[in-house]
This record gives structure tokens, C-alpha cells and sequence, in this order.
């Protein structure tokens, strides 16, 4: 009896010792897993600073050729917003460099490797600005010294062939307008003519063909520095700065994707042992109470065959058969409690076995209900539910926002007018947020107003003649104040959603400037039976620069084709 007392006090020593390691474990997990969470949403910041960079240096890019104002100040919106989002990401760099996620399994070079990475696409940055101003637009820079040399030539008092010189300006514009290597070649061949041309002509003295050739020299001379600058920016993506550009964020990518798939991986190593520790635990608290109850046997030799059923019992339990269920009910007195804690116990251990699998596979997603205030192992699962429940939400936002901004940035670039753009972006917008009813209205500068390009409800499209006057109503001072404005009590007569089952006020409306370099180039307005969220609605701030940006770049190119075929017009009459 003596020996059996002290073997039982020995397990009960050994089963709380392993209880608290047990214990202490699945709260360290519970800590690195937060941790972890925590780690991989700064990992997701990052990614979400890059992909800003890239969208705005590539805007930089594309309307730095045409940016007068840029030239002029060397301002540029695009340009300081892409520096800003690479000091973020240095930041966040910085931050996980200087924290123990950088010694986790050798981190640090991968965050030396983004941090050069941030830092190389910082410099090319300031390249493209120097490139840019050198290279100049009209009247400015290197351009400005070009047309300032071929319009000495084009108004000398002897006139020249204008023949030559038409030719000549047209391949310099040509590689200009289209980056192609072939017009260089045309335009020295048309130089070599020109040259050839004032030479033979015996209109012109000793003294004339000087000054020609000093400002067709400077012509020309400018003309190769602005060759040697487009080879440098790039004739395309694949070369010069910007080939660059795309290599430093391929390899950031990479990164990027190796740390992420690298704490994928922790969490659900994490996940797995905690889940076997916690199975662990119970089977441990199973052999408790087997030991108790082989305890009872030896000092209550009366009761040795329920003793021994429960024991038969427990050993079923322990192999992990929970289907075994003790009769408590014609059992002895003193043991029937015990039979009875036993049944609720496999009835525990069996539903927080399929608690667990559903947390892990996503089917519970509520807070479950607690057995009492001390209920550990509830108050537990809730926690992990919580903290999984929060990172699925901002996962889905996170996609939801970064498939949406993709999407948009591809659309807007399949079209080439307003009304093609218009038409294609804002049915893809009420489809997208789910929403009823909307509008697009664009501003023209010579009407000072708002024309209203496209127009969308329920499926169907509307064409409708309809122009607001700048700070006329709702959209007339969204335009002038600049801000989102969102209305949940719409006023009366305002709007209303037409469906098959006739006309209904909407719920929300939201109106959206687009604005594109602090200037608004249209405004959005869309109506919806359900109100919009915060993230809808900086979701339509975020699209909205993209679209204001293809309308201020057609109408860019509009106006520019408009002057270069007036140009060439005039330049034929004369």
C-alpha cells in the first residue's frame, strides 16, 4: 500500500511538472505567434510602399517629358510621392533590421540586400530628375537650346531649303515622340544633306555658312546630348534606368516573397505543435484521472470491477478511441461521481478536439461560449480565434485593395479617349464595390464645367446629356473643395436607383475628386442601397489619382496632337 501511495505521488509530481512546461509552452506560442502576425503585417506594408513607388515613378516617368512646371521648379508630385514611399519602406527596413527578427534565421542579409535595394532606387530616382531638367520640354533646357539653334537656321534672312529643314525637325520629333534608334540615323543622314545643301547654295557668303553651320552645329549638338540622355532613362523597359528600375523591384520581390513564405511557415509550425502539445495535455489529463482511479482500486478492493471498466476505459481514451462511455448511473455511490466527471470529460476532450480542427480550418470564426469564467482552455482558442479572425479580415482588405488598384491601372491603360476611358473604368467601379448606381463626370476647361462622360445603373448604361457648372451643387463644390464627401441622409429628390421594381432614394452617396497633381480632372459619384466603408471609400481616393492621371495624360496627348498637326499646317503654308 505504502509503495503503491508513493508511485502514485510520484506520477502526480511528474504529471504537474509536465503540465507547466506544457503550459509554458503553448504561451510562448501564443506570444510568437503575435509576434509573428505582427512581423508579417509590417512584411505586408512593405510590399503595399514598393508597389506606391513603382505606380508613381512610373508616373513621374510617363508625364515628366511633357511636365513643364517639373522642368521649371524640378517638382514633381509623382516624383516626391515614389521618395516618400521608399522612406517608408526604408523605415520598415530599418525597424525589422534593428529588431530579433533580423537574427531569425539570418534575416539581416535579406534585409541588407532590400535596404540596397531601396537605396539604388532612391538614386535612380534622383537620376531621372537630373535627366529630366537637363533634357528640359519647349523652351527649356536642352530642348529649349535645340529649337532656340533650328529657329536661327529657320529664320536666317537668306532662307534656306525648307524642304531639308521640315525633314529634319520631323525625325527629330519622331525620336522624341517614339524613343526609336532608327530616326537618329535619318536625322544625321538629313544633317549631312542640310550641310551639303547650304554648302552648294550660292545664295549664301563665307560669313552666312558660318553662322549656319555654328547653329546647326549647336542643333545637333544638343540633339546628341538628348539621345545620350533617352539612352539613359531608356528608349523602353528594357533598357536604361528604366530596365533598372524593374530589375532592383524583381529581386525586391523575391525578397519580399522569401520573408513571407519564411513566417508562412513559422505560423504553421507553430500552429502544429501547439495543436499536439494541447492534444498532448488532455491525454495527459486522461492518464490523471486513470491513475486515480487505479488508485481507488488498491484502497477500495469492493469496488475492483468498476474500477477496473473505467481503467479498461481510460486505456481506450489514451489510444485515442473517445468512444467509450461508462454506465454512471448503476454504479456504486462513491464512484459515480467520478464516472460521471469521466463521461464529461471525453465529452470535453471530444469537442475541444473539433474546436481546435475547426479553428485551424476556418469554420469557427466566433468567439466560443465559455464553460465558466475559469474556463483556460476556452479563453485560449478565443484568443487564437481572435488574433486569426483579425489577420484573415485585414488579409482580405489588403487583396481586395491591392487587386482592385491593379485592376484599375490596367483599364485605364486599354484606353485611348476620354469617352473609351470613361466607359471602361466606371462599370468596372459600381461591379467591383457592389454598389447600384453612378456617374462619371469630367471637367472641360472651356465650358468651365463638369460633362458628364459616363453614366452606370443596374447593368444598364445610360448615355444623358447632362453638364454641372463649377460649385454647382454636390459635385460642383466637391470639385472646388477637393475632399471626398460621403452622405448616408441624402436629400430628398436628390437621386434615385431605378430597378425593375421601380424607383428607391439610396442609402449612401459617395462623390470623389480625381485629382491628379493637386488639380481635379473629374469627379465620381456613386449611390448604393448599403453604406460604404472606410476602406471603399480610400479605396476610390487611391484609384481615383490613377484615373485622373489617363485623363490628364489623353488629354495631354489630345492637345499635343492638336498643336503638332496646327505646327506642321502652318509650317507647310509658310
Amino acid at each position: 500500500m505504502k509503495k503503491a501511495g508513493r508511485r502514485f505521488l510520484f506520477f502526480g509530481f511528474a504529471f504537474l511538472f509536465l503540465l507547466i512546461v506544457m503550459g509554458s509552452y503553448i504561451g510562448y506560442a501564443t506570444i510568437r505567434t503575435s509576434k509573428f502576425i505582427a512581423i508579417n503585417e509590417e512584411i505586408s506594408s512593405l510590399n503595399y510602399y514598393i508597389k506606391q513607388y513603382l505606380l508613381n515613378v512610373g508616373d513621374f516617368i510617363e508625364n515628366a517629358y511633357l511636365d513643364q512646371t517639373f522642368v521649371k521648379t524640378g517638382a514633381s508630385e509623382s516624383l516626391t510621392n515614389a521618395i516618400i514611399a521608399l522612406d517608408s519602406a526604408s523605415v520598415v527596413v530599418n525597424s525589422l533590421s534593428k529588431g530579433w527578427y533580423a537574427d531569425f534565421s539570418n534575416n539581416s542579409q535579406l534585409l541588407m540586400a532590400m535596404a540596397a535595394s531601396i537605396k539604388n532606387n532612391r538614386l535612380y530616382c534622383e537620376q531621372l530628375s537630373t535627366l529630366f531638367q537637363e533634357k528640359g520640354f519647349k523652351d527649356l533646357g536642352l530642348e529649349g537650346k535645340m529649337r532656340s539653334a533650328i529657329h536661327d537656321i529657320e529664320h536666317y534672312p537668306v532662307r534656306v531649303n525648307m524642304e531639308n529643314l521640315l525633314t529634319l525637325r520631323r525625325h527629330e520629333k519622331d525620336f522624341l515622340l517614339r524613343k526609336d534608334e532608327a530616326y537618329i540615323n535619318k536625322f544625321k543622314d538629313e544633317i549631312a544633306k542640310f550641310k551639303e545643301a547650304i554648302t552648294q547654295d550660292e545664295r549664301f557668303g563665307e560669313l552666312d555658312k558660318e553662322k549656319l553651320f555654328n547653329s546647326l552645329d549647336q542643333y545637333v549638338t544638343c540633339f546628341d546630348k538628348i539621345v545620350i540622355i533617352e539612352k539613359k532613362i531608356g528608349f523602353n523597359k528594357s533598357n536604361g534606368l528604366k530596365l533598372l528600375i524593374r530589375t532592383e523591384h524583381t529581386s525586391f520581390e523575391s525578397l519580399y516573397i522569401d520573408m513571407s513564405d519564411e513566417i508562412k511557415l513559422e505560423l504553421q509550425q507553430l500552429s502544429t505543435t501547439t495543436y499536439v502539445i494541447i492534444t498532448a495535455l488532455f491525454i495527459m489529463l486522461l492518464f490523471l484521472l486513470t491513475s486515480l482511479v487505479i488508485g481507488l482500486f488498491y484502497y477500495q478492493k469492493f469496488i475492483s470491477q468498476p474500477i477496473l471498466m473505467l481503467e479498461r476505459s481510460a486505456a481506450a481514451v489514451a489510444k485515442g478511441n473517445l468512444s467509450q462511455e461508462i454506465d454512471a448511473e448503476n454504479s456504486s455511490r462513491l464512484l459515480k461521481e467520478v464516472f460521471i466527471s469521466f463521461n464529461k470529460i471525453i465529452e470535453k476532450i471530444k469537442l475541444t478536439i473539433n474546436q481546435i480542427e475547426d479553428v485551424a480550418n476556418r469554420k469557427i470564426k466566433e468567439p466560443i461560449i465559455l464553460n465558466d469564467e475559469n474556463d483556460d482552455i476556452g479563453i485560449s482558442l478565443n484568443k487564437v480565434i481572435a488574433q486569426i479572425k483579425s489577420y484573415d479580415q485585414q488579409e482580405a482588405i489588403r487583396r481586395w485593395e491591392a487587386e482592385g488598384v491593379a485592376l484599375f491601372s490596367n483599364l485605364v491603360r486599354t484606353a485611348s479617349t476620354l469617352k473609351e476611358l470613361c466607359d471602361v473604368v466606371l462599370p468596372q467601379i459600381i461591379k467591383y464595390l457592389e454598389a447600384n448606381q453612378g456617374g462619371l463626370f469630367v471637367l472641360n476647361e472651356q465650358k468651365d464645367a463638369l460633362i458628364l462622360y459616363s453614366s452606370y445603373a443596374y447593368n444598364r448604361k445610360k448615355f444623358l446629356d447632362k453638364e454641372i457648372k463649377i460649385g454647382e451643387g454636390l459635385i460642383g463644390q466637391t470639385y472646388l473643395e477637393k475632399e471626398l464627401v460621403y452622405i448616408t441622409e441624402i436629400p430628398e429628390g436628390y437621386i434615385y436607383i431605378t430597378s425593375g421594381m421601380g424607383d428607391a432614394e439610396p442609402n449612401a452617396l459617395v462623390i470623389v475628386p480625381l485629382i491628379n497633381n493637386e488639380q481635379v480632372e473629374a469627379v465620381l459619384e456613386i449611390a448604393n442601397f448599403k453604406k460604404f466603408t472606410s476602406y471603399e471609400q480610400q479605396f476610390l481616393l487611391k484609384i481615383g489619382e490613377t484615373i485622373a492621371s489617363a485623363i490628364h495624360a489623353i488629354k495631354t496627348t489630345e492637345n499635343t496632337q492638336r498643336l503638332l498637326k496646327n505646327y506642321n499646317q502652318f509650317s507647310v503654308v509658310e
